[in-house]
């Protein structure tokens, strides 16, 4: 799968709305305990232009899922606008789901491999979260 040539903006929508403003969104988690999980893989992120709240979110279960993920030329911009609190990721929907806090990165990666980024830059705006 390719995304290619795309400019996202995302944010907040308040404390019920799934995700937290994450520009781009990848995670491999079951949603019970019965679901058989297939694995992402060969996907690839091409001249993209992102704004958001929060930056890239990958997260796949217990150490796997989530492979060979490709990121060539994705600029990530990351600035506050709205008035929700920032400083959080949201792992929904699935088995323990939920928000917790963190400190804001512009790619977060946790039980994934083989990623790739090529000429990919992070750009923190002037309003910063807390």
């Amino acid at each position: 799968m390719i995304f290619a040539k795309i400019t996202i903006e995302t944010r907040p929508r308040g404390p019920r709305w799934w995700g937290k403003g994450e520009s781009i969104y990848v995670t491999a988690i079951p949603l019970t305990d019965k679901t058989e999980l297939g694995t992402i893989r060969n996907v690839t992120f091409s001249n993209i232009l992102c704004r958001g709240e929060s930056g890239v979110f990958i997260h796949g279960w217990q150490g796997g899922h989530v492979e060979d993920v490709t990121f060539e030329n994705v600029q990530i911009q990351i600035d506050k606008w709205t008035e929700w609190p920032g400083g959080f990721y949201d792992t929904g929907p699935g088995i323990g789901a939920g928000v917790y806090a963190s400190l804001i990165a512009g790619i977060h990666c946790r039980h994934a491999r083989d990623l790739a980024f090529r000429h990919c830059r992070v750009v923190w705006g002037k309003n910063r979260q807390s």
